[in-house]
């Protein structure tokens, strides 16, 4: 049972972590209802937890009697709401307390009862959505079932494929507004649930390299007011609805948007942090380098601690990397004012994920709340990298550890200090109480001893100076101060950690080079047709030029390399010829690669490698929106093809399909004929004509003539009479959309001759 009402049978989906299962009874919305529109301020403007206490105890002291009367418990839960948000709210928190295995006690008599439900949602039968849609609806509060995707237990940060996440939530209309309500959520949590597939090799900076083992986690029973009225912006983070209005956002915004949105969780809100660097989840690392920054509020600035876990996706490495490679100490956790910035450099290609946790200090909790996730692609490792001479658990820069024993920097307020060549440091810091500091200096080729004396230290009553010397070679050095308060005896405690760079010398000029011999006519002939083999577009004229200048060993005044560049230009530009024409996606994607990682991807575009991204993408996705037709059971097809007298839109949707697959109008006008091309089987089989369906082999108007008949319908509205139909109605609003968007006429030229490219 679930949102949406049927006559067509339908299969219940499996269930994913956090994932209801939809029941055919409870209609997603009804008539009369407000239209979907942002909500008009937050959540906080209208909900404060303390003054729902009175509602809250009356809904959870609920006796059992009520459970065999939906009017009878509407209005024991209600009988004290003074308006529609308490009634909400009370239904909530009600519902909530039935969620540790739901309601056995006697096998309800009467199906239409909250105890049956119960029943049915302990059975995995029912859903959460869908009951609390229908109690909010008996307490003639206007609320609706919405259906989508939901970033639930088994999604992994940066995940692209996101169709087998479904998920079901509500809104309900309060305070003359829209707002949501996840009740599965705000129920119960997934806690343990790994997927196998990741490595943590460094946790605060330190090594660790704990293999993940997968777990199905453990279900853990406690209401998350997190869930309840959470705010539009907050929800989306999670959740992407199916129809796009009830994302109730100023703008509406993309399932791309969704894919890469960053993936933070309920304690970064609540501490008011922001994402200061790139706005993604999934980020590149270039030249095996990667940086996150987070931005604090002055609220909660210098009271913020965070840490860190580093993961390596070894289930994707091409060989055994973390036995084999050190991966800590390649992470610099940098706090600057009002923000904190997560560097990191690669040592080996790979697949990475950062797990970012931190709390307020002032809130007397030991624990780290999970405030994020990033996944960062590594294709490339840094050249010559080298781990941090130290990764302190602290971080770097002027720490909170800092503030709270009285140290405040006067002069360098970040962790990171780039020196200028044979230049000396002086570091201050403003003292609350009187202060012992020990200062020690390390490098990861010189002995801690050898450097003791590159640093001292001066302490007065209110102030403190470390200084550094020249240091003796170039590099990367880690200026550790350690404090105690004066006189106390107690153990000296990390506060302040510098990264100190230290520039090479320059070095000498180079030698003059020797004047050039002079060159007769024949060397000079060589040398011009060098360059106009550059000027040209043939690749083979290229090459014998290339090898007669070299094996005169004629001096290189640049000509060489602006023939190597040119070379590579045009096989890239034929690469991508060539993968056009052959129509082949994985083709298609080395070429497009190996043009974009090119130093001339700004003169292939946007011809060819524009046309070669707009053809793989289309044919990409015709590929992945064929997939869900050919997992259709022939009983499904079959369903189909037994109506006698289809509704309109079923008829239009089969009829669009077929204008696809090539059949003539005029013949489709027929249901019957339509049901004998349902029922064909071998190879004229409507699943085998769909996986061999290339959108090349489309007449001109098929298009429009398809279009045309899904004109006017919806996905939902489609699905509604018919989960089959819904299948291909989908298949061709992508098919349609796909080639229109690629519908391009180009003219590729150079050396190949002219092409043209027609979707």
């Amino acid at each position: 049972m679930g949102c949406g009402t049927s006559s067509q049978s339908q299969k219940k989906p499996k269930v994913d972590h956090g994932l209801d299962v939809q029941d055919l009874t409870v209609p997603c919305t009804e008539q009369g209802y407000p239209p979907p529109l942002p909500p008009k301020g937050r959540k906080a403007d209208i909900y404060k937890p303390s003054d729902f206490k009175e509602i809250e105890n009356n809904a959870i002291n609920t006796p059992d009697i009520f459970l065999d009367s939906y009017d009878a418990l509407i209005a024991h839960l209600t009988s004290d709401a003074r308006n529609d948000l308490q009634k909400v709210r009370a239904i909530f928190v009600w519902l909530g307390i039935q969620n540790k295995g739901g309601k056995k006690g006697p096998k309800a008599e009467n199906p239409d009862t909250p105890r049956a439900y119960l029943q049915l949602i302990d059975k995995k039968l029912g859903s959460y959505a869908s009951m609390f849609a229908l109690m909010c609806r008996k307490a003639k509060v206007p609320c609706v079932i919405i259906r989508g995707i939901g970033k639930s237990a088994s999604y992994e940060v940066g995940d692209t494929d996101l169709d087998h996440l479904k998920n079901n939530w509500n809104a309900v209309f309060v305070a003359g507004n829209w707002r949501f309500v996840h009740t599965l959520w705000a129920y119960m949590s997934l806690l343990g649930h790994r997927s196998g597939n990741w490595t943590l090799v460094e946790t605060g900076g330190v090594k660790t390299q704990e293999k993940q083992e997968a777990s199905v986690g453990q279900l853990n029973f406690q209401l998350n007011d997190y869930w309840f009225l959470t705010d539009p912006e907050k929800l989306f983070i999670s959740c992407f609805p199916d129809n796009p209005k009830w994302q109730l956002l100023e703008r509406t915004r993309s399932l791309q948007e969704f894919k890469e949105v960053p993936f933070v969780r309920k304690a970064f809100h609540a501490l008011g942090l922001k994402i200061k660097s790139v706005q993604k989840c999934l980020l590149q690392a270039e030249k095996g380098e990667a940086s996150i920054t987070i931005e604090v509020p002055k609220i909660h600035s210098g009271k913020i601690k965070l840490t860190y876990d580093l993961f390596f996706k070894d289930s994707e490495a091409s060989e055994n990397t973390v036995d084999n490679i050190q991966l800590d100490r390649f992470v610099f956790m940098n706090y600057r004012k009002q923000e904190v910035e997560f560097s990191i450099r690669f040592p080996v290609v790979g697949i990475y994920k950062i797990s970012i946790f931190g709390h307020d200090i002032e809130e007397n909790s030991e624990t780290m709340d999970w405030l994020c996730d990033f996944r960062i692609d590594c294709s490339s490792a840094k050249e010559e990298c080298q781990p941090l001479p130290d990764c302190p658990d602290i971080g770097w820069g002027p720490s909170v550890e800092a503030q709270q024993v009285g140290m405040e920097a006067i002069t360098h307020q970040e962790g990171l200090i780039p020196l200028k060549r044979r230049q000396k440091l002086d570091i201050q810091f403003k003292l609350n109480r009187p202060t012992e500091l020990r200062c020690e200096m390390l490098h990861n080729k010189i002995q801690k001893s050898d450097l003791k004396d590159f640093v001292t230290s001066e302490v007065t009553q209110k102030k403190a100076s470390v200084k550094v010397k020249k240091l003796p070679e170039p590099g990367e050095y880690a200026l550790k101060l350690n404090f105690r308060q004066a006189v106390s005896g107690k153990e000296f405690v990390n506060v302040v950690n510098y990264l100190i760079i230290n520039p090479p010398e320059e070095l000498p000029p180079p030698p003059k080079p020797k004047e050039p011999r002079r060159e007769n006519p024949f060397l000079q002939n060589i040398r011009k047709v060098l360059k106009d083999a550059i000027e040209g577009n043939d690749m083979e004229q290229i090459e014998r030029a290339m090898a007669a200048f070299l094996k005169q060993k004629l001096e290189d005044k640049g000509e060489l390399a602006s023939a190597q560049k040119r070379l590579e230009y045009l096989q890239l530009k034929k690469a991508l010829h060539d993968a056009i024409s052959r129509r082949h996606v994985d083709v298609l994607r080395v070429a497009i690669d190996n043009a974009r990682n090119s130093e001339h991807v700004d003169e292939l575009s946007p011809r060819p490698l524009k046309e070669a991204e707009r053809l793989h993408a289309h044919l990409k996705s015709v590929d992945k929106s064929r997939h869900p037709i050919l997992k259709l059971n022939q009983r499904t097809i079959s369903e189909i093809a037994s109506y006698k007298q289809p509704i309109a839109l079923i008829k239009d949707v089969m009829t669009s399909t077929f204008l696809l697959l090539g059949e003539k109008k005029q013949m489709l006008e027929k249901w019957t004929y339509i049901q004998t091309l349902l029922r064909k089987t071998g190879k004229y089989n409507v699943k085998r004509r769909i996986l061999v369906f290339d959108t090349q082999n489309l007449l001109d108007g098929t298009i429009e003539m398809a279009s045309h008949f899904l004109a006017g319908h919806s996905m939902a509205e489609v699905s509604e009479c018919s989960a089959g139909a819904g299948t291909f109605f989908k298949w061709g609003m992508t098919v349609e959309t796909s080639v229109k968007e690629t519908r391009i006429s180009t003219t590729i030229r150079g050396g190949m001759g002219q092409e043209q490219i027609s979707q």
